[in-house]
């Protein structure tokens, strides 16, 4: 799990699956907002080996129709690695 790049990827890929939205078409939303995604992109954002970017989860929410206050929630947090995790003691 210390390899995890990001804790977003599950959220996301459930969001997206639900509403019925492919990899492709969500990378080609985001391009039109500015940022150059393309589907392996996403796929890594997605399991988690590549970083996500504060301004490319705020787009992703905005597309997916997310409220980004549930990126905070505890849950979520807790699969943060150890080394990463600002509630978990030294």
């Amino acid at each position: 799990m210390d390899n995890i790049k990001n804790i977003s990827g599950d959220f996301i890929k459930n969001s997206r699956i639900k509403i019925g939205m492919s990899q492709e078409t969500l990378a080609g939303k985001l391009n039109l907002f500015g940022l150059k995604m393309d589907q392996s992109a996403i796929s890594r954002i997605e399991n988690g080996t590549r970083e996500l970017y504060d301004y490319e989860l705020y787009c992703i929410c905005k597309i997916l129709h997310i409220d980004i206050k549930i990126f905070w929630d505890k849950n979520l947090i807790s699969k943060l690695p150890k080394k990463h995790n600002p509630f978990i003691r030294k």
